[in-house]
């Protein structure tokens, strides 16, 4: 039921979670990727998918004696700087 002079209350919509799938695989990857080039997009850094530390903790380097990630961790065939 509506009010004259009152926005009508938002439709409820149910979300359903349930565990991860094999099937899942490739629409998480697709959102992860898009994920990825938007986030390399509003920072303005390419290097972000393959910095590793980017995307499993927030890590600062604030020595101030290297400028560049370090290359050496690798996951899923995938080689990361950290």
């Amino acid at each position: 039921m509506t009010v004259p002079g009152r926005p009508a209350a938002p439709a409820k919509s149910e979300v359903i979670v349930r565990e991860y799938a094999e099937a899942d695989y490739g629409a998480c990857r697709s959102l992860w990727v898009q994920l990825t080039e938007y986030h390399r997009s509003i920072y303005g850094d390419p290097s972000i998918v393959r910095t590793l530390g980017g995307h499993v903790d927030l890590t600062m380097d604030l020595a101030a004696r290297r400028h560049e990630w370090l290359t050496g961790a690798s996951l899923h065939g995938l080689d990361f700087d950290y």
